[in-house]
């Protein structure tokens, strides 16, 4: 079941720029056709990241170091004569950005509405990491920042990929370094109100990659299922938008080896306490490729100084005086 004109449509970024062949799914294909859409002019070669067509495939968004780049033009012609850059015949028109800050992750098209885009950026900074656009197929896209404010902000950590719920496009599930976060208000206006959905199962590991079965259809059992590709934790999928479903783990090995730790505020600046213990603790934070940063005796509930870390994940493990490991990530993001 595949809609030639877009889903069979693919898009490969290169040193060069971008290229869109409509032979990925040929089989048959004896010679693949393949189109320069995009090249270093356009402000598209070895800063590519992501990419994202368009619902109606017209358009392909691409995410680069220095914001957004828009290949427009594709339904238009079906060679390389009207698609390719190089010919002085292409229909190829080219939209850029402003509003975005840092280096593009990930990128959501709605599904039912080509104007609207959802774009993540990553980066330990105390700048916005989500941004909307309600004007994507302008010559000039702009994005205005929803990380939101107060209780219900986002924390300033990276944030890699998103999807916009096919029902309801104020419905938003974003990919970050500290799990799976949502919103159900991201084009309403007002003040944006994230939630930490890293439960029933799910957990706060990476999250790179964040897809939803666009498939509308009785013989389709998924549709509308969400899934995550995360980072050394394997893939989830969801039938509910914003429930994951229950991990297959134990957490308690015969060594006395207990893997979660209550640690608050996480994620943090310049503190963190533990909770659910008792007694003393030696506490050891290494880096998540296992280098021992420093080691500290403190008291269970007593507040530990970070200050002297800079931003970034960390893995903090305690030993309690009944010899009992545990051990839980921590992000710092910058002061």
């Amino acid at each position: 079941k595949v809609q030639d004109y877009i889903q069979n449509r693919f898009a490969l970024a290169t040193s060069v720029g971008v290229y869109v062949t409509r032979d990925a799914a040929r089989l048959n294909a004896i010679n693949t056709e393949w189109q320069r859409v995009g090249q270093s002019a356009d402000g598209v070669n070895t800063n590519v990241m992501c990419m994202e067509f368009s619902a109606d495939g017209n358009h392909l968004f691409v995410g680069t170091t220095g914001g957004i780049r828009r290949i427009s033009g594709l339904n238009l012609a079906n060679d390389s004569l009207g698609l390719d850059r190089r010919s002085p015949s292409n229909v190829i028109t080219i939209g850029t950005s402003t509003g975005t800050a840092g280096v593009v992750t990930g990128i959501a098209a709605d599904p039912n509405n080509i104007n609207n885009l959802i774009v993540t950026t990553g980066g330990y900074t105390t700048g916005s990491h989500v941004y909307k656009c309600t004007n994507a197929t302008a010559a000039s896209m702009t994005f205005t920042q929803i990380q939101g404010s107060g209780a219900t902000a986002l924390p300033k950590m990276p944030v890699y990929d998103a999807e916009i719920d096919y029902n309801d496009n104020n419905k938003v599930i974003i990919g970050t370094e500290w799990g799976v976060w949502s919103t159900t208000n991201a084009f309403t206006g007002g003040t944006t109100q994230w939630a930490d959905e890293s439960c029933n199962g799910m957990s706060h590991v990476p999250v790179f990659a964040v897809e939803q079965q666009h498939l509308r259809s009785t013989e389709c059992f998924n549709s509308g299922f969400i899934y995550l590709g995360t980072h050394g934790r394997g893939f989830y999928m969801t039938q509910d938008l914003f429930t994951a479903i229950d991990e297959n783990e134990n957490n308690t090995t015969n060594s006395g080896f207990v893997s979660n730790l209550s640690v608050f505020p996480n994620p943090s600046s310049v503190t963190i306490s533990f909770y659910g213990v008792e007694g003393k603790l030696e506490v050891e934070l290494f880096t998540v490729s296992g280098l021992s940063l420093l080691t500290a005796k403190v008291e269970a509930n007593e507040e530990m100084d970070i200050n002297q870390l800079s931003a970034g994940v960390y893995i903090i493990k305690t030993i309690d005086s009944n010899n009992i490991i545990r051990i839980s990530r921590i992000l710092i993001f910058q002061k």
